[in-house]
């Protein structure tokens, strides 16, 4: 059962990937809805965390918020260009990779024997995983070239953005549960900030809205899902098992959704996915030291 607890949060992260892949809409709206669903998805289910509500809790948790409103700006944007196939393991494992790196140099982690090794191997092997999982044989079938080279930089920006909260608030003594509230207030400052700067090329209410706003709330729920599993498996553990969503997300957009891929780049795929699975495992061990 503790299993079972602890892999919910990246059922429900693949899931909202998915959501979010499968209904497109016009940009603003995708956004708009989904940053505004997670932000009141928080708000609403941040009494279950038992936070305590701070000043310090309030100002990290909302710019957490809104570093997680960019964050998902430029995934989405990722979605629309090169799509969710190739989006959803990049951005995973560079931020594993990145959130690995902020341990090691700011946070003091990795100090046990062989921890070191173990949590480098790590990252080795999740960046090939996600190099993997975006590979594009050729001319082939899917993007242009120019369309890979903007979901690719919109890809790693996005990461950069969802990796760098969780440090933050551990560098800010704010604990995860803490966060959760203030993070709704941000995320919905950013809701509104992203309705406003956003390319406007129609009403803001209209086809996709629901489907996005379902799936901010679904990235919420595992958050909670998140919180409450490393409460009972442990943080390694917990973080660890959480990152698997990428390969519902990954294997979903492929087989599900029908996103154009030949035949060896599934292959490669599916060697990516092994590969930054190995390195979960090998960072889980890593942290857990």
């Amino acid at each position: 059962m503790h299993i079972l607890i602890a892999l919910l949060p990246s059922l429900l992260w693949g899931t909202m990937a998915l959501l979010n892949a499968a209904f497109p809409t016009d940009l603003r709206r995708q956004n708009t809805f989904v940053i505004a669903g997670g932000g009141a998805a928080s708000l609403l289910t941040s009494p279950l965390t038992g936070a305590a509500w701070s000043l310090r809790a309030l100002a990290w948790g909302s710019l957490s918020g809104l570093l997680w409103s960019i964050g998902i700006v430029l995934v989405i944007k990722g979605f629309q260009t090169w799509g969710a196939s190739r989006t959803m393991p990049l951005t995973t494992v560079l931020q594993l990779a990145l959130n690995g790196l902020i341990g090691v140099v700011l946070l003091g982690e990795w100090r046990a024997p062989g921890a070191m090794g173990l949590g480098m191997s790590a990252i080795a092997l999740v960046i090939v995983g996600g190099v993997a999982g975006a590979w594009q044989e050729g001319e082939g079938v899917g993007p242009s070239p120019r369309m890979r080279r903007t979901g690719a930089l919109a890809t790693v920006c996005s990461a950069v953005f969802l990796a760098i909260y969780p440090g933050m608030l551990r560098l800010a003594h704010v604990s995860s549960a803490d966060a959760v509230g203030p993070m709704g207030i941000g995320l919905l400052v950013g809701a509104v900030i992203a309705s406003r700067v956003l390319p406007d090329n129609g009403p803001l209410r209209g086809p996709g809205a629901i489907p996005a706003l379902l799936s901010g709330a679904v990235w919420a729920l595992g958050n909670i899902a998140l919180l409450r599993s490393t409460a009972i498996v442990g943080v390694a553990a917990g973080f660890t098992f959480s990152q698997l969503g990428f390969v519902i997300a990954t294997l979903g957009s492929i087989f599900l959704l029908k996103e154009p891929r030949t035949r060896k780049e599934i292959v490669v795929v599916l060697i990516g996915i092994a590969a930054a699975l190995a390195g979960v495992v090998l960072m889980g061990m890593a942290s857990a030291r």
